[in-house]
């Protein structure tokens, strides 16, 4: 089977070399080759003489790179082949990459060679292959090169149609902050800053695949389209954001610089959309707990996000009307809360006026308000206030300006800023969270109620609750979590803990990385981690390193599931 590949970049690799027609002959006699394919080499170095590149991959197998130049794209095109035993029989299989051509086009000119390709089997198809790539570079579009790439919600929504990822397209700039996608000339296309071509042919830092455009961080790391997809959909699923200071916004962190930020949440719209959804939501909850609100932690609940309008403990949820303690972020049942604070109610604050008319024109973009399970679509321009959104919410909700708090990836929106001013561009997810207002009497004697139970409870059970409980709470939400002695080191915020997904120490419950714990269990148990369950004499669980329970003699007459 032949392997075709068209990459672009620089006229050399690394690893390649070019060769006269007799010394490529030589070269194939040398390496064994049937005699159509050392045919086929001599043929290809008499035509390219100059530009044919050659090496030997894997298991002995010739790779062949034949640039194809375009003259009006200004952009160097290699189209490589690699040869195998039973070519020409087996029929050849396309990829394609380039520095500079739209990703989209390369894989719609691929399935074109793989049909090709699969035509003309049995017979010697590189010099057909060249013919036909060649063709069809010269006559790409102009357009589909830029060096500017954008979302287009237009490109993404055909790609996930046909089950394909995301991807950023080219794009000219008509003026700034304005562009235009070259593959739909969509209008609706947001910014990517942090994506470039890949003219240098650099290598992901990741997968090490010379992939265009890349994403490149302040940390000078580089990162494919795919790698970015996968890295930020795994530590969006594990709640793993963090804070910017520089934009205020919540968001991923480089893998190999924990210190480096992404700083532009709007590359976020590459994922799928539910992982789109679920990182906006995480932001959110963070965002309005920061800033005094509440994410209400009852089962039953939608985790409905408000902001009470009384500063105390116990707070009742708009959503489920359950009660539920705002320090431990417990509900009123599983508090341990040593006594709740009385409320305080804050001064209030004075309410907007004269409402402006909603905008109109050519130039609006529709964003998505979402209000505790309901969504409201919004027109906006990007010269629009917050302000003004927020009076549009006022009339379409009931719920007084004043009242509102709009956050956009985890960071509130000051009522004086624009839309272009906190990157908010078509498709942008914003959260709504409003001051509820709560029932005092029914606190008072929710409240009353809570004293009572904690005057009568026995403290015998109390002691034998805390006996039995094994793990250790999480110091910043609260869960109890469980490190078994030997299962892995103490740090503890990784995606498989069931808790907020902050780093801490288990021994210390400090912050992570701690410097004065051991970062792994010894074998006497001076950390104080729980035995393992499921560990015997004679069976090791797969997360164990050898505890106390599986690392003694075995008694062969025992039971090893005992």
């Amino acid at each position: 089977m032949a392997l075709a590949r068209l990459e672009s970049g620089p006229d050399t690799h690394e690893g390649f070399w070019s060769g006269s027609e007799d010394t490529v002959a030589a070269w194939a006699q040398q390496l064994g080759l049937p005699e159509a394919q050392a045919d086929e080499l001599a043929a290809l170095a008499c035509i390219y003489p100059d530009s044919l590149l050659l090496r030997q991959g894997s298991h002995r197998l010739p790779i062949v790179q034949i640039p194809i130049t375009t003259t009006h794209h200004k952009a160097s095109v290699r189209l490589s082949v690699v040869y195998v035993a039973t070519y020409p029989e087996e029929s050849p299989i396309i990829n394609l990459h380039s520095a500079t051509i739209a990703k989209e086009y390369l894989l719609e000119l691929r399935e074109r060679l793989q049909a090709e390709a699969a035509s003309l089997r049995g017979t010697v198809v590189v010099f057909d292959l060249v013919g036909i790539a060649e063709e069809a570079v010269a006559s790409m579009p102009l357009s589909l090169t830029s060096q500017y790439c954008v979302c287009c919600p237009k490109c993404n929504l055909r790609l996930l149609k046909k089950r394909q990822p995301k991807l950023p397209q080219p794009a000219e700039q008509l003026q700034e902050g304005v562009f235009r996608c070259l593959v739909c000339l969509s209008m609706e296309a947001s910014p990517l800053p942090g994506f470039s071509r890949n003219d240098a042919d650099d290598p992901c830092d990741f997968c090490f695949c010379e992939e265009s455009p890349l994403l490149r961080l302040d940390c000078g790391d580089k990162v494919c389209t795919t790698c970015f997809q996968v890295l930020s959909s795994q530590a969006i699923g594990a709640r793993r954001l963090v804070l910017s200071p520089r934009s205020g916004h919540y968001t991923v962190a480089c893998p190999n610089h924990p210190t480096c930020r992404l700083e532009d949440v709007n590359v976020f719209k590459l994922l799928d959309p539910a992982t789109v959804a679920r990182y906006h939501r995480f932001a959110f909850e963070l965002g309005a707990v920061k800033h005094g609100g509440v994410v209400c932690p009852l089962p039953r609940c939608i985790n409905a996000v408000f902001m009470p309008d009384l500063t105390g403990s116990l707070v009742r949820c708009p959503a489920c009307y359950g009660f539920s303690c705002r320090q431990c972020r417990h509900g009123v049942l599983e508090c341990g809360c040593k006594a709740l604070a009385r409320d305080r109610a804050p001064e209030a604050a004075p309410p907007l006026l004269n409402p402006q008319p909603p905008p109109c024109g050519d130039d609006l973009f529709l964003i998505l308000v979402r209000f505790n399970g309901t969504e409201l679509p919004l027109s906006l321009r990007a010269e629009t206030t917050v302000r003004t959104a927020m009076e549009l919410l006022q009339g379409e909700l009931r719920i007084p300006a004043a009242e509102q708090y709009l956050f956009f990836a985890g960071k509130r929106l000051e009522p004086g800023s624009t839309m272009a001013a906190n990157h908010i561009h078509l498709g942008a997810i914003v959260h709504l969270m409003a001051v509820e207002p709560q029932d005092s009497a029914a606190r008072d004697e929710e409240i009353e109620l809570w004293n009572f139970r904690k005057q009568t409870q026995d403290p015998a059970a109390v002691a034998a609750k805390a006996a039995a409980k094994i793990g250790k709470d999480c110091p910043y939400c609260g869960v109890e979590v469980v490190h078994y002695h030997r299962h892995g080191c103490h740090h503890i915020g990784y995606a498989g803990v069931s808790c907020c997904g902050q780093h801490w120490c288990y021994m210390c419950r400090g912050p992570h990385p701690c410097q004065k714990c051991p970062v792994f269990c010894d074998m006497d148990r001076k950390c104080g981690c729980p035995p393992c369950p499921d560990c015997t004499a004679a069976y090791r669980c797969d997360i164990c390193d050898g505890c106390q329970k599986c690392s003694v003699p075995s008694d062969p007459d025992a039971d090893p599931f005992s």
